[in-house]
């Protein structure tokens, strides 16, 4: 089962609240964007904004169907990318809890670049770039690669998919951890592969629980958030 892992900024409300469950067995584009196309017929209002994770496929298709919509990339996802590249630089893990280790000074530092105004990501890049030495180059390129882009080459995910300034000062989500955290819910203590039955019937109590909810929001009542899951 995978679950949408999408966040629609419609409404707070939204955060909390799972409103499908698609199931699928490989990932598939025409598939993809039927999936958001029918989100996008279940909705009221054109959503603010949409989070995603960082999967190119996931972002064309939500961009092919949300056609002018600001389409984000989740912060979490992103320093996860980062994490993923650092570990690779030789000596990295074996200093990185060093008290005053140059290894998580750096690893911190680099997610400065997604909160300073998207003028000046290049400037600070450079600065950051100009503090350490060699053996940082493999991150460096790949952060430039990625992210930031040359002259002649663009960057595969722009800074305005990954720069949250704006977002921070429109107290709007940075991460999608509230869907993450649903989805970990929901198969908490499930078998790997759950025959149709025992899916069909945990889908069923779910959308209960989500009804119940949806109640109680409509009575007034406020669910407090994480502060991971803004």
């Amino acid at each position: 089962m995978k679950s949408a892992c999408g966040m629609l900024s419609e409404a707070e409300i939204v955060f909390s609240i799972a409103t499908k469950y698609p199931v699928e067995q490989d990932s598939d584009k025409e598939i993809e964007e039927q999936q958001y196309a029918n989100k996008q017929s279940f909705t009221t209002k054109e959503p603010k904004s949409i989070n995603l994770d960082f999967e190119k496929d996931v972002f064309n298709s939500v961009k092919t169907v949300f056609k002018g919509i600001h389409v984000y990339g989740c912060f979490f996802h992103l320093t996860q990318n980062f994490w993923r590249k650092m570990i690779k630089i030789p000596g990295f893990l074996d200093n990185y809890y060093k008290k005053e280790s140059k290894f998580k000074e750096a690893f911190m530092t680099h997610k400065v670049l997604c909160y300073v105004p998207e003028s000046d990501v290049v400037y600070v890049f450079k600065q950051l770039k100009s503090q350490l030495d060699k053996s940082f180059d493999p991150f460096f390129k790949y952060i430039e690669k990625y992210y930031i882009g040359k002259k002649k080459k663009v960057a595969r995910y722009q800074f305005p998919t990954w720069n949250l300034y704006n977002r921070v000062l429109e107290e709007l989500p940075r991460t999608n951890n509230s869907v993450e955290s649903w989805h970990n819910a929901f198969t908490t203590n499930e078998k790997k592969h759950l025959n149709i039955n025992a899916l069909v019937e945990k889908m069923r109590l779910e959308q209960s629980n989500t009804e119940n909810n949806c109640t109680r929001i409509r009575s007034g009542h406020l669910f407090n958030r994480d502060v991971d899951q803004i």
